[in-house]
């Protein structure tokens, strides 16, 4: 069965120079969905990407104290996620990223949307 729905992420600023703002955004799910909750070892990590995802949302355990770092191949620098906040990355193509961790991350959860 496919799962179908609308994923929103919202909210308003206030205190801009500019006085505030509104943050609206919206996808479609019309692709199936797909978790996984993964023990990531220290170091290097291959992440397989199921075919027709769309978003990949990386949820560490909200007492996580190692650094995440998301990459594209393992030799590549890449950037470093919130050791305790989502992380949505909207996917465009490929099969897999690396995740790098500064130690071992038991729990951590992975949708594919």
């Amino acid at each position: 069965m496919a799962v179908t729905g609308t994923l929103t992420f919202g909210g308003s600023l206030s205190g801009e120079p500019e006085g505030s703002s509104t943050v609206s955004l919206s996808w479609s799910i019309t692709a199936g969905v797909s978790t996984s909750t993964v023990d990531l070892a220290s170091g290097a990590n291959t992440i397989t990407v199921p075919a027709g995802t769309t978003l990949v949302v990386v949820i560490p355990p909200t007492g996580n104290s190692q650094t995440i770092t998301a990459k594209g191949v393992s030799g590549d620098t890449g950037f470093q996620l919130s050791k305790t906040k989502p992380t949505v990355i909207a996917w465009e193509t490929g099969a897999n990223f690396v995740l790098t961790a500064g130690a071992t991350i038991t729990g951590l959860k992975v949708l594919f949307i």
